[in-house]
Order: structure tokens, then sequence, then C-alpha cells
């Protein structure tokens, strides 16, 4: 057991993003961390919509013109303060440096960023409804006098980030009493087995190798979260590009089955991309219930995954498919960094099983998954009045008007299959004996502000009569 004062407390994350880069956090490897270190403007809130984090207020002054009201009080860690003019030089380089930035053309509509008193005003040279959505679900805010991203991680939340590898981040609390935190790329079951067998670690987040950590004494933590996992079919590719072919595999795939053997019932049956108790219940359909005839039988379908978190839901997606159509189903694992999105637009593969963090806009699903040009629309699917309906959302800014958009082009999308939703698995993390304080959201993001070993919190609180000795516990 770790003591006071020694090693820092070590998480194992499930994933390791390409890189953290604090204007491309629209990675759930990134975004499960960015509001400790470098928070942005908006974050995900539990219902998936746009919540304030350093903008306490935020609107639409007109189709063209939006505004944020940012917090007082906030500093970056080089100590400037987090005004306005720190957030507009932020938004400014974001739509200058289109070459650094994912997925550019959703920041193409901004004509300029004005700072007046503690609010922002961005205005646009068109409607982009999705700009909220956008901001909240990859933008973190840094003191841009410190240079620029990647390698500028400035920010202004609870910790600074002192140190960076391919293994790790670590992470110091800039106020309060707290130990060092290494945010480490436990990425394989068999690394964090392996980290838990040899006390090397103190939280994992995920599920995976959660058995060995119960053999351990270790406990379960979870929460609902509405990031769906789902099954793609590739389109450009027979025969899954047969909608009979699509239907008799949606059928064979019973999703509370596939709940139960994949993540041992730890979720909830998905059947859109967002559930129907989010800010978007775009639909919630059974699906193929009629009994489709195969139009042709392959000796064999390729399932691509990504890592070997899901490795479980494959097999029983595989074990289905064969039991009940006959049709061998070939199991690829490829790293996590590789598959997604390069593999995985590739195409190499006839059927992917593809988790998802929940997203805050229907436009950051139906436009870059679905749309007939989407940046990750890897299934090459393609339809004309899907396109046209997503278009016109993205230009409309009354939340109903594009609810109802976004409803009609799920219609078509469940319709089409392009893709076959199973669950929305809990979002789940297993702390050893000692660790307190772990607090897990339904955006699947992490707070690590209050964690700690219990020695740490009984020491100082032993020494909280005597001043001199808890500073030197503090430090």
């Amino acid at each position: 057991m770790r003591t006071t004062g020694q090693a820092p407390i070590v998480v194992c994350a499930e994933l390791k993003p390409l890189v953290f880069d604090a204007h491309n956090m629209f990675a759930g490897a990134a975004r499960v961390l960015a509001d400790n270190a470098v928070p942005g403007l908006l974050t995900v809130g539990d219902d998936i919509a746009p919540a304030g984090s350093l903008a306490t207020s935020w609107g639409w002054e007109n189709p063209t013109t939006a505004w944020f009201e940012i917090a007082e009080g906030h500093r970056f860690v080089t100590g400037r303060e987090l005004d306005a003019e720190a957030v507009r030089e932020n938004l400014l380089r974001i739509r200058r440096a289109k070459g650094a930035i994912f997925n550019p053309t959703e920041y193409e509509a901004i004509a300029s960023v004005e700072a007046v008193g503690r609010r922002v005003i961005v205005r646009l040279d068109r409607p982009f409804a999705p700009l909220f959505g956008v901001l909240a679900n990859g933008v973190g805010m840094v003191d841009m006098t410190s240079g620029e991203p990647p390698q500028n991680l400035t920010g202004a939340g609870p910790f600074r980030i002192t140190g960076s590898s391919f293994e790790a981040l670590t992470l110091e609390k800039i106020a309060g009493a707290q130990r060092k935190i290494e945010w480490r790329y436990c990425t394989s079951k068999a690394a964090r087995i392996r980290r838990v067998r040899n006390d090397a670690a103190d939280v994992l987040i995920g599920g995976s190798g959660g058995e060995i950590a119960a053999e351990r004494g270790w406990t379960q933590m979870s929460t609902p979260a509405p990031g769906p996992t789902h099954v793609v079919f590739n389109m450009r590719r027979t025969p899954t590009s047969s909608l009979g072919f699509r239907r008799a595999v949606a059928e064979a795939l019973d999703p509370a089955e596939i709940l139960a053997e994949g993540i041992g019932g730890q979720g909830r049956i998905a059947r859109a991309p967002f559930p129907m108790d989010s800010a978007f219940p775009v639909g919630d359909a059974p699906g193929p219930r009629e009994s489709a005839p195969l139009p042709q039988r392959p000796d064999e379908l390729v399932l691509g995954i990504g890592g070997d978190e899901l490795l479980p839901t494959a097999r029983a997606v595989a074990r289905a498919i064969r039991h009940r159509l006959g049709i061998r189903v070939r199991i690829t694992i490829v790293l996590v960094t590789d598959w997604w999105p390069r593999q995985y637009l590739a195409g190499d593969w006839d059927l992917a099983l593809l988790p998802t963090n929940p997203l805050p806009d229907p436009h950051l699903v139906y436009a870059r998954r679905y749309a007939t040009n989407g940046v990750h629309n890897g299934c090459g699917y393609s339809n004309h009045d899907f396109d046209r309906l997503v278009t016109a959302a993205a230009a409309t800014v009354n939340a109903l008007e594009r609810l109802q958009l976004y409803r009609e082009a799920e219609a078509i999308r469940a319709a089409d299959l392009p893709s076959h939703y199973l669950y929305f698995p809990d979002r789940v993390a297993w702390i050893r004996p000692g660790v307190t304080g772990l607090e897990l959201r339904r955006s699947r993001a992490v707070d690590l502000s209050r964690l700690q070993l219990e020695t740490d919190a009984q020491t100082l609180s032993s020494l909280s009569n005597n001043p001199p000795l808890a500073k030197i516990a503090r430090a």
C-alpha cells in the first residue's frame, strides 16, 4: 500500500489519445480527462446537452450571433486571468489554424469574435446551430501567450499537467492537499491485470480487468452513461451492401442477449444514437421485426474492433450470427490508435463494432457518421433525403424544430440500417481499498479533483490542529 508523500495515485485509463491537444479533445480518450486540466467554455452535461464550464451562460442573439458569459475567478496555470479576451484568442486560433484542427469545416462559419466585458460575441457568416455542441465536445481553453496546442497545455482547470510521455500524463493539484495523479495508458486487459497483481495501480477506468480487481477486494463503481455501442455495416462491400442481408443480421442480434453476454448486463438496450431520457430523444424504434430471408449466405464475415475491451461483445455478436444465420464470423482486433479512425475508414471489414462517447449534439453523429460526405462515414452510407434533413437541422437554431428534423433523419437511418444499435454501457471504474473521491460522470468523463487515498485523508485530519505539521504533510 502506498503511503503519504510517496508515489502518485495511479489511474489506469482504458484508452490512449493520439495526442492530448487542448483544441482537439474530440476523442473520448482525451475528453474523459480534459475538464480536470484544460476545461473549455462548455462541457457535456448529464443529459448529453452542452453544459456550463468556464462559461456560466450562453445563447443565440439571432441565428448568426452567439454569445457566452465568462465565469469570474478562473485563472490559467500561468497566473493569467481567463477572461473574454483570452477566450477570443483561443477561438480565433481555432478558426485560423485549419490544418491543425479536426474537422475544421465545423468552425468555418465563424466570421468574427469579440470580447465585450465578460461576454464573448461570436458572429457567423451563416447559421450553424451545432456550434455549442462542437465547443462542448472538443475545445479546451489555454493561455495563448504560452504558445499553441498541442505543446501548450496551460489550462484553467483544478490540475496542471507536469509531465507527459507516451505512457502517461502526470497531474498536480493547483490548490489543496492532494498527491500527484499519474494518468497511465493501460489499454490492454493484460496490462491492467498485471498492474493490479503487482500493486501498481489504484484505479481502473473501464471494466476490463475488473474480475482480477474484484478478487483482490477492489470496489466497482458505475453510473448510467448514454454513449451507445453499435454494429456498423460496410455498405461498400457485399453482402452487407444488401438491405435484406443487413435486416437479417440485425434480427439475429438480440440487444438484450448481447448486453448480457457482452458486458454482464451493465447497461441499457439502445435502439438509436441517443436514449429517450437525454436532451435528444430522436427515436426508439425497436428495429426489424419481420423475418427476412437471406439474399445470400457468405462463408465468413469479418468483424473489426479496436482493442480488446469490446472482445466479449464481439464474441457474443459472432455467436449470434453463427447460431441464427449459420455464418462464421472472424474477429479482427486492431490497436485502438490504429483502428479509429484510420483502419475503420479504410473499410477492410464487413461489420465493425464501435463504442461511442456521448456526443453533445445530434449533428456530431448524423453529419459526421452518416451524411454522404461525413468525416467519419466509414460505412459508405448515402441517402439524399437524410442529407437534406441533416443540412437543414444545422441551419436551424430553434431547438424543437431541430429535434423534429433529427427525428425524421433517424427514421430514415433506422429504415436503411447502415448500423444496428445494441446497448448503452454503464460507465464503470474499479478502485482499490483506501481510494476515495473518484467521480464518474454520465458523459463518461471523470472528475479527479477529490480523488485521494484514505491514508492521506487520515493523516491530514490528524494534523489539522497542528498547522506547521499539516503544511509539511501537504507538501
